[in-house]
């Protein structure tokens, strides 16, 4: 069997962790279910630096400058076309919910941003409205035609048999790994959280991109009201960056107008080799948002053995459990009144230390290579 796996849309965020997390594995995985299989990496020049030289697979770089938007998605569909035939590729995994489907070959594609779906519920500005709603089309249109799905949750599992009728002999759910790189065994009593100095004051974190479905507003009003004033020196703390330059600007006006604006603080996208510290340093990890299909930044929080506080909403409550304190979404006195507790009460910090380091184990990148190896072999 000749496996090809579809890089090209993989170029950014979430899915450059899933590649360079799952590639490796995943390689080794589908040999040992059948050695008669041939893995060909499909990428773009650009993409190189996401995989190992040792990977041992058959690699299709393309050069070249890459264009834009649908000109792109036309000139890659081409090229994944003439591959398919000259490679007799037999199953094309693409690891994204969008992708050409030449006739001939199996398609795998993968269920993992619930964003298209959901968005209409906020305010986004024209381009992400066009995008957002486009994506939304193309994604049910591809999803429906593809030979096999692998939703990320329960949760994408769901919506995909229920909202975008998809039958469910062709679904597997798989969840994302861990990157062992963000483990950090539980906090104990009187241990500094600063102990590796990420930054020079005690923080609340929260990580992902500035978009509207992620609620940052919320957390910068719960801890201007609720917080603040409970620790004087406690800071909050934004990482990552996104495309809607009106909402980044609310945020930022909030935060000026906010009772301690010296204290809040937008540190952009942050290095992944730095967020591991980041996290440890952390007093307290806040996910806010209300559109996820698996988070990674909720399951490196995890990893880091951060105390959780998050919106009781999915899938936050299925991948996290009973790791974290949950409140009722844009609750401001309920989600400052948690956060409160966690940063002020250490048995309760520490309890939820343990909690989001067990809870941890269960994510594992092994794991997902030998789920996604028989999704992508077992017919």
């Amino acid at each position: 069997m000749r496996l090809l796996i579809n890089c090209l849309s993989s170029i950014s965020g979430g899915a450059v962790t899933y590649l360079r997390n799952l590639l490796p594995k995943l390689a080794v995985e589908v040999r040992l279910l059948d050695k008669s299989v041939e893995p060909i990496l499909l990428y773009h020049a650009a993409q190189r630096h996401l995989f190992p030289s040792d990977l041992k697979v058959k690699r299709l770089e393309l050069d070249g400058r890459r264009s834009r938007g649908l000109s792109r998605a036309i000139e890659e569909a081409m090229k994944l076309r003439r591959i398919v035939r000259a490679e007799q590729v037999d199953v094309v995994f693409t690891p994204y919910q969008v992708a050409s489907l030449p006739w001939g070959p199996r398609h795998v594609l993968m269920l993992r941003n619930m964003e298209p779906f959901r968005f209409r519920r906020y305010s986004y500005g024209l381009r992400g409205v066009v995008r957002n709603g486009l994506l939304a089309k193309w994604s049910a249109y591809c999803l429906r035609r593809a030979d096999r799905i692998i939703a990320v949750s329960d949760y994408a599992y769901a919506c995909a048999e229920r909202e975008l009728h998809v039958d469910s002999q062709r679904l597997r759910m798989v969840y994302h790994g861990r990157d062992v790189a963000f483990d950090a065994p539980p906090r104990s009593s009187g241990q500094d959280t600063q102990e590796i100095p990420s930054l020079p004051f005690p923080y609340v974190l929260s990580v992902g991109s500035l978009l509207p479905y992620r609620r940052a507003e919320d957390i910068i009003d719960a801890f201007s009201a609720h917080v603040s004033s409970l620790v004087p020196d406690l800071h909050l703390v934004f990482a990552g960056d996104g495309n809607e330059r009106a909402y980044k600007a609310h945020l930022r006006q909030k935060a000026l107008e906010s009772a301690v604006p010296d204290r809040i603080h937008f540190l952009g996208n942050v290095p992944s080799q730095s967020l591991p510290e980041l996290y440890r340093g952390a007093s307290c990890y806040v996910a806010s948002t209300e559109i996820e299909a698996c988070p990674n930044s909720v399951i490196e929080a995890l990893a880091s053995s951060c105390p959780i506080v998050a919106a009781n909403t999915p899938p936050l409550p299925e991948v996290l459990r009973d790791s974290a304190m949950f409140y009722e979404p844009r609750n401001l006195s309920e989600l400052g009144s948690a956060i409160g507790k966690v940063v002020t009460h250490s048995k309760l910090s520490e309890s939820l230390s343990r909690s989001s380091w067990e809870r941890a184990r269960y994510f594992s990148w092994d794991a997902c290579a030998k789920s996604t190896s028989k999704a992508l072999l077992d017919w």
